[in-house]
């Protein structure tokens, strides 16, 4: 079962490649990453939805789908600029989770089949409203 944790400082981000291997949309996001190395420490995991009828009934013909760290997702159209918002995204939650507050965070894989998570958001006190008539 992949390990979907955020990893400690210092280490890659996992990314996550859903799609199919003859799918030209699928491959140009393969591309984008390539790209990217040079700007972010990440390793990518390539994953054939048709390999898993959970995920491909999930996410049928909305492929391709880029994962960072089992959380935060870009879908179709992938482009350099969602791309690069996403990274910085998963390194503001990476640091966040090791400051002892996480945010939620779309989708996991868990024994290879997708799934919602949840994750404890830091929550910010809001004003008290008061109700009623006063005297």
């Amino acid at each position: 079962m992949p390990d979907t944790s955020l990893f400690e400082p210092g280490q890659p981000l996992h990314v996550r490649l859903y799609g199919r291997p003859h799918c030209t949309l699928c491959n140009e996001a393969a591309s984008l990453l390539n790209t990217l190395h040079p700007d972010y420490d990440f390793w990518v995991e390539k994953i054939n939805i048709d390999d898993d009828p959970a995920i491909q009934e999930k996410l049928q013909e909305h492929i391709p789908v880029v994962t960072f760290n089992g959380g935060n997702r870009v879908t179709v159209p992938v482009t350099d600029e969602k791309l690069r918002r996403a990274f910085k995204k998963a390194l503001r939650l990476e640091e966040d989770s090791h400051n002892g507050s996480e945010e939620s965070s779309g989708w996991a894989d868990a024994g290879g089949t997708l799934q919602a998570e949840r994750r404890t958001a830091t929550q910010t006190r809001q004003p008290e409203r008061r109700t009623g008539s006063s005297s």
